[in-house]
């Protein structure tokens, strides 16, 4: 089943940055784990561009999605393909907060130790 998110995680899923960028608000704010909050489409960029640097790839296998209102919360498996070409699955759960048909927040749960254990 598609949903409203689907075309932002396509380009997720691929890595491609403007798409990705295409679907958040110009005042989106980002939360990656415990990590400072992005906030902005160009601390965005940056900040996932360099995530994304150190990976091979990703693939969000969504499990279960509720929605309220303007809040869609995901959980998802992800594999994430390291740069050794190992695969690793990981749980991850996603709060989406959007303005219209754009996401404005991204708060992002999972433990990535796993992506980049030795």
């Amino acid at each position: 089943m598609r949903h409203w998110f689907s075309i932002t995680y396509d380009h997720v899923d691929a890595m491609h940055m403007e798409g990705f960028l295409a679907g958040l608000t110009s005042d989106v704010e980002v939360f990656f784990g415990n990590n400072p909050a992005l906030q902005g489409l160009d601390a965005v960029r940056d900040g996932i561009g360099g995530f994304w640097s150190a990976i091979n790839g990703l693939t969000h296998h969504f499990e279960n999605i509720v929605e309220q209102g303007a809040i869609t919360v995901m959980e998802a498996k992800v594999e994430y393909r390291r740069k050794d070409d190992r695969s690793v699955r990981i749980p991850c759960v996603t709060v989406l907060e959007r303005s219209g048909d754009k996401i404005r927040s991204l708060r992002i749960y999972s433990d990535m130790a796993p992506v980049f254990a030795a």
